[in-house]
Protein backbone atom coordinates (compact mmCIF):
# COMPACT_ATOMS: atom_id res chain seq x y z
CA UNK A 1 0.00 0.00 0.00
CA UNK A 2 2.98 2.07 0.53
CA UNK A 3 3.14 2.23 -3.31
CA UNK A 4 -0.49 3.26 -3.50
CA UNK A 5 0.32 6.59 -1.23
CA UNK A 6 3.37 7.17 -3.16
CA UNK A 7 1.37 7.16 -6.75
CA UNK A 8 -1.56 9.47 -5.71
CA UNK A 9 0.99 11.93 -4.30
CA UNK A 10 2.89 12.35 -7.25
CA UNK A 11 -0.74 12.47 -9.04
CA UNK A 12 -1.58 15.17 -6.57
CA UNK A 13 1.60 17.10 -7.11
CA UNK A 14 1.33 16.83 -10.68
CA UNK A 15 -2.37 18.09 -10.47
CA UNK A 16 -1.12 21.21 -8.27
CA UNK A 17 1.59 21.93 -11.03
CA UNK A 18 -0.42 21.43 -13.88
CA UNK A 19 -3.15 23.82 -12.20
CA UNK A 20 -0.36 26.18 -11.06
CA UNK A 21 0.89 26.47 -14.96
CA UNK A 22 -2.79 26.85 -16.17
CA UNK A 23 -3.17 29.86 -14.20
CA UNK A 24 -0.26 31.24 -15.14
CA UNK A 25 -1.06 31.08 -18.20
CA UNK A 26 -4.41 32.53 -17.78
CA UNK A 27 -2.54 35.48 -16.10
CA UNK A 28 -0.76 36.12 -18.78
CA UNK A 29 -3.41 35.87 -21.45
CA UNK A 30 -5.22 38.63 -18.91
CA UNK A 31 -2.09 40.61 -19.17
CA UNK A 32 -1.88 40.88 -23.14
CA UNK A 33 -5.58 41.29 -23.06
CA UNK A 34 -5.25 44.05 -20.70
CA UNK A 35 -2.04 45.93 -22.68
CA UNK A 36 -4.13 45.82 -26.07
CA UNK A 37 -7.32 47.45 -24.45
CA UNK A 38 -4.91 50.14 -23.33
CA UNK A 39 -3.10 49.83 -26.67
CA UNK A 40 -6.95 50.76 -28.65
CA UNK A 41 -7.43 52.83 -25.82
CA UNK A 42 -4.66 55.61 -27.08
CA UNK A 43 -5.17 54.83 -30.83
CA UNK A 44 -9.26 55.75 -30.36
CA UNK A 45 -7.93 58.57 -27.86
CA UNK A 46 -5.17 59.75 -30.80
CA UNK A 47 -8.01 59.37 -33.50
CA UNK A 48 -10.50 61.70 -31.22
CA UNK A 49 -7.81 64.37 -31.66
CA UNK A 50 -6.86 63.94 -35.40
CA UNK A 51 -10.63 64.19 -36.21
CA UNK A 52 -11.19 67.03 -33.58
CA UNK A 53 -13.87 69.90 -36.11
CA UNK A 54 -12.24 72.94 -36.79
CA UNK A 55 -13.44 75.19 -33.99
CA UNK A 56 -16.66 77.12 -34.83
CA UNK A 57 -18.28 80.32 -32.47
CA UNK A 58 -19.21 79.18 -29.33
CA UNK A 59 -22.20 80.11 -27.21
CA UNK A 60 -21.18 83.02 -24.91
CA UNK A 61 -23.07 81.61 -21.91
CA UNK A 62 -20.74 78.52 -21.71
CA UNK A 63 -18.04 78.99 -19.65
CA UNK A 64 -15.88 76.03 -17.62
CA UNK A 65 -13.62 76.82 -15.14
CA UNK A 66 -10.50 75.07 -14.22
CA UNK A 67 -9.68 76.91 -10.71
CA UNK A 68 -6.91 77.56 -9.10
CA UNK A 69 -6.21 74.61 -7.19
CA UNK A 70 -7.42 72.50 -9.65
CA UNK A 71 -4.85 70.18 -11.70
CA UNK A 72 -6.94 68.42 -15.09
CA UNK A 73 -4.38 65.18 -16.60
CA UNK A 74 -6.01 64.21 -19.70
CA UNK A 75 -7.50 66.00 -22.71
CA UNK A 76 -10.01 68.62 -22.43
CA UNK A 77 -13.26 68.93 -24.96
CA UNK A 78 -15.25 72.03 -24.46
CA UNK A 79 -18.43 73.77 -26.88
CA UNK A 80 -17.80 76.74 -24.74
CA UNK A 81 -15.14 79.55 -23.36
CA UNK A 82 -12.70 77.76 -20.65
CA UNK A 83 -10.72 79.68 -18.00
CA UNK A 84 -7.97 78.13 -16.51
CA UNK A 85 -6.25 79.15 -13.23
CA UNK A 86 -4.96 75.65 -12.81
CA UNK A 87 -3.31 72.86 -14.34
CA UNK A 88 -4.34 71.30 -17.68
CA UNK A 89 -1.52 68.50 -18.73
CA UNK A 90 -3.46 67.38 -21.86
CA UNK A 91 -4.59 68.41 -24.82
CA UNK A 92 -7.41 71.68 -24.77
CA UNK A 93 -10.09 72.04 -27.43
CA UNK A 94 -12.68 74.85 -26.97
CA UNK A 95 -14.83 76.14 -29.71
CA UNK A 96 -15.02 79.45 -27.81
CA UNK A 97 -12.37 81.50 -26.16
CA UNK A 98 -9.64 80.08 -23.84
CA UNK A 99 -8.01 82.69 -21.11
CA UNK A 100 -5.09 81.07 -18.76
CA UNK A 101 -3.47 82.55 -15.77
CA UNK A 102 -2.16 78.81 -14.83
CA UNK A 103 -0.55 76.46 -16.80
CA UNK A 104 -1.41 74.06 -19.58
CA UNK A 105 1.13 71.23 -21.03
CA UNK A 106 -0.87 70.30 -24.55
CA UNK A 107 -1.97 70.81 -27.99
CA UNK A 108 -4.32 73.74 -27.78
CA UNK A 109 -7.07 74.77 -30.53
CA UNK A 110 -9.66 77.59 -29.87
CA UNK A 111 -11.50 80.36 -30.95
CA UNK A 112 -9.26 82.97 -29.38
CA UNK A 113 -6.50 82.76 -26.84
CA UNK A 114 -5.34 85.26 -23.90
CA UNK A 115 -2.18 83.99 -21.50
CA UNK A 116 -0.88 85.21 -18.97
CA UNK A 117 -0.34 82.19 -17.51
CA UNK A 118 2.82 79.17 -19.06
CA UNK A 119 1.38 77.29 -21.96
CA UNK A 120 3.56 74.99 -23.45
CA UNK A 121 2.59 73.06 -26.41
CA UNK A 122 3.57 71.50 -29.47
CA UNK A 123 1.05 73.31 -31.67
CA UNK A 124 -1.24 76.26 -30.51
CA UNK A 125 -3.87 77.00 -33.73
CA UNK A 126 -6.10 79.74 -32.89
CA UNK A 127 -8.74 80.41 -35.55
CA UNK A 128 -8.73 84.61 -34.40
CA UNK A 129 -6.63 86.01 -31.68
CA UNK A 130 -3.69 85.18 -29.66
CA UNK A 131 -2.91 87.58 -26.65
CA UNK A 132 0.37 86.89 -24.69
CA UNK A 133 0.72 88.98 -21.89
CA UNK A 134 4.03 90.56 -20.29
CA UNK A 135 6.51 87.81 -18.18
CA UNK A 136 4.41 84.98 -19.80
CA UNK A 137 5.60 82.41 -22.00
CA UNK A 138 4.42 79.74 -24.95
CA UNK A 139 6.58 77.14 -25.68
CA UNK A 140 5.87 75.61 -29.00
CA UNK A 141 5.01 76.86 -32.21
CA UNK A 142 1.77 79.43 -32.94
CA UNK A 143 -0.82 79.48 -35.77
CA UNK A 144 -3.56 82.08 -35.66
CA UNK A 145 -4.80 85.51 -37.92
CA UNK A 146 -3.74 88.08 -35.70
CA UNK A 147 -1.79 88.18 -32.29
CA UNK A 148 -0.28 90.61 -29.68
CA UNK A 149 2.40 89.28 -28.30
CA UNK A 150 4.00 91.21 -24.85
CA UNK A 151 5.68 88.32 -23.09
CA UNK A 152 7.82 85.22 -24.81
CA UNK A 153 7.01 82.62 -27.47
CA UNK A 154 9.86 79.83 -27.87
CA UNK A 155 8.80 78.69 -31.23
CA UNK A 156 7.60 79.62 -34.58
CA UNK A 157 4.73 81.88 -35.14
CA UNK A 158 2.73 81.78 -38.02
CA UNK A 159 0.40 84.46 -38.57
CA UNK A 160 -2.04 85.08 -41.71
CA UNK A 161 -3.46 88.82 -40.55
CA UNK A 162 -1.31 91.38 -38.61
CA UNK A 163 1.26 90.66 -35.63
CA UNK A 164 1.84 92.84 -33.15
CA UNK A 165 4.97 93.08 -30.76
CA UNK A 166 5.51 94.92 -27.40
CA UNK A 167 8.79 96.26 -26.25
CA UNK A 168 9.06 93.64 -24.10
CA UNK A 169 8.28 90.54 -26.60
CA UNK A 170 10.80 87.95 -27.11
CA UNK A 171 10.69 85.78 -29.90
CA UNK A 172 12.57 82.65 -30.30
CA UNK A 173 11.44 81.14 -33.70
CA UNK A 174 10.82 81.86 -37.08
CA UNK A 175 7.95 84.54 -37.75
CA UNK A 176 5.90 84.39 -40.94
CA UNK A 177 3.26 87.10 -41.52
CA UNK A 178 1.54 89.14 -44.13
CA UNK A 179 1.54 92.35 -41.59
CA UNK A 180 3.61 93.30 -38.83
CA UNK A 181 4.24 96.15 -36.02
CA UNK A 182 7.10 96.27 -33.15
CA UNK A 183 8.15 98.43 -30.59
CA UNK A 184 11.51 99.42 -30.13
CA UNK A 185 12.95 96.89 -27.65
CA UNK A 186 11.07 94.13 -29.02
CA UNK A 187 13.51 90.65 -29.65
CA UNK A 188 13.30 88.39 -32.57
CA UNK A 189 15.79 85.45 -32.78
CA UNK A 190 14.74 83.78 -35.95
CA UNK A 191 13.91 84.82 -39.46
CA UNK A 192 10.95 86.93 -40.86
CA UNK A 193 9.06 85.83 -43.95
CA UNK A 194 6.53 88.69 -44.42
CA UNK A 195 3.54 87.19 -47.04
CA UNK A 196 0.67 88.81 -48.97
Amino acid sequence: MPSLSRKKRKLNSKEQETRAANQNIELIQEDEIVEEQETMEQQERQELIEEQEPVQDAPAQQLGIISTDTMVTGDIFTDGHLLIDGIVEGDVFAKGDIKVTGKIKGRVCCLNIESFGQIQADEIEVKDTVILGEGMTIKGDVICRDAVISGRVDGNLCVSGNLSLSKSAVITGDIKTSSMSAEMGAKINGNILMER
